[in-house]
This record gives C-alpha cells, sequence and structure tokens, in this order.
C-alpha cells in the first residue's frame, strides 16, 4: 500500500468527515449565503498566503532537486489556479473581504512552523488533506449542481475540476509516496499525526466559514 492510501485509510473517521462536510455541499446546491463564501474566499486568500511562504521555506531549506522543482511547480499551480480563481470571482461580485479569522491563522502558522522545523515528509504529509481533498469533494459535489448555480460558485467547482489541478493532485500524491523510502513505525507515526491534524485544519476551515452567520446571530442575543 502507498503512503498516501496508508494514511488515508488510517485516518479512518477523520478523513471520511472532511470529506463531508456541508460547507462545499451546499454551495454547490446554491444554498449557501454569499456572506459564507466571500467569508471563506478571504480566509483562503490569508491562508494561501501563509501556504505560498511555507512553499518559499521548502524551496529554500531542501537539499533534493526532485523536492525543490515540485515545490516551484505547487506554488506557480497556487498563483495561476486558486489565487487566479479569487481574483476572477472578486471582478464578477461585489467581494467583501474579511480579516483573518482563527482558523486561517492558526492553520497558516503550522505550516510555516512544520515547514521550518521539519523535514520534507512532515510538510507534505500536512498539507495533503487540503490539496486532495478540494479534489475529491468537488468530484462528489458535482451531482448536486443546482441549474440556476450562480456564476461566481461555480467559478469554484470549475477550479477543482479541471484537468490542472487533477493533475497536480495526482502528481502531489506521487511525490508523497516518494518520500517513503525507509520510512521506520516512529516515522510513519509521525507522519499520521501530521496527516491527521491537516484534516483537522481542514475541517475546520470549512466550518468556521459555514458557521459565520450563526456565531454574528448568538452575539446579537
Amino acid at each position: 500500500m502507498s503512503l498516501f492510501s496508508r494514511l488515508r485509510t488510517d485516518a479512518g473517521n477523520e478523513w471520511k468527515t472532511l470529506l463531508d462536510h456541508p460547507f462545499p455541499r451546499n454551495l454547490i446546491s446554491g444554498n449557501l449565503s454569499l456572506e459564507k463564501y466571500y467569508y471563506y474566499l478571504s480566509q483562503d486568500d490569508h491562508y494561501l498566503d501563509e501556504l505560498l511562504a511555507a512553499l518559499g521555506m521548502v524551496i529554500a531549506r531542501t537539499e533534493k532537486r526532485d523536492i525543490r522543482y515540485f515545490s516551484v511547480k505547487l506554488l506557480h499551480s497556487t498563483l495561476e489556479g486558486e489565487l487566479a480563481m479569487h481574483e476572477e470571482v472578486a471582478r464578477e461580485g461585489n467581494f467583501l473581504q474579511y480579516p483573518p479569522g482563527r482558523c486561517s491563522r492558526e492553520y497558516g502558522n503550522y505550516l510555516i512552523l512544520t515547514a521550518l522545523r521539519g523535514n520534507e515528509r512532515d510538510f507534505f504529509s500536512a498539507l495533503a488533506p487540503c490539496i486532495v481533498s478540494y479534489r475529491e469533494i468537488a468530484v462528489r459535489t458535482r451531482r448536486h449542481m443546482s441549474q440556476h448555480l450562480p456564476k461566481i460558485y461555480e467559478m469554484w467547482l470549475d477550479a477543482y475540476l479541471a484537468d490542472s489541478y487533477r493533475d497536480m493532485v495526482r502528481d502531489y500524491i506521487n511525490m508523497l509516496d516518494s518520500l517513503a523510502s525507509g520510512i521506520t513505525h516512529v516515522d510513519y507515526e509521525r507522519t499520521l499525526e501530521n496527516f491527521l491534524q491537516g484534516c483537522r485544519f481542514e475541517y475546520a476551515f470549512w466550518e468556521e466559514s459555514f458557521s459565520i452567520q450563526e456565531k454574528k446571530t448568538q452575539q446579537e442575543k
């Protein structure tokens, strides 16, 4: 069994729960409020800025040419894919920018510290839930797509169903699997914990955006 397949299997319910969060399904069915969507995109913007910084650290620290090249490719893909999609959404609508929330700050800090203090396997196992789950969620949720879905919502789905993103996910998994050489039991347990932490941050990311209106309502009572 490959390293990624083993991680996904051993993550069990944490991986399954991440894939089943209601935020993406509500987005694709057209039942998500603009407020929640804009809050999510704002947090994703803040998070992706931190991810770019973390990838820069990996590029600077690694002594492995293939890891350096792949990290540059991933950085470029983030700029040309997700961040470009955010800019396109902003041009189409009256985009409301929110300041960084707790999750985007903590998640970004975690990735930066992992890139700074850990090894390549630590970093890429921690980031794997982010990279891979978005593709799987997009494939799962497209069957719920509303025929009257707003264009700015459809842009999100298109970004993660794109062939370019599919290919990047495939390359990411292959790269992570290549880091399994010589892995010990202790190494694997550490790698699994990084993967699980990534799953928890991803779930919390969806949850914070999905519950923003409810939080405001509670504060007003």
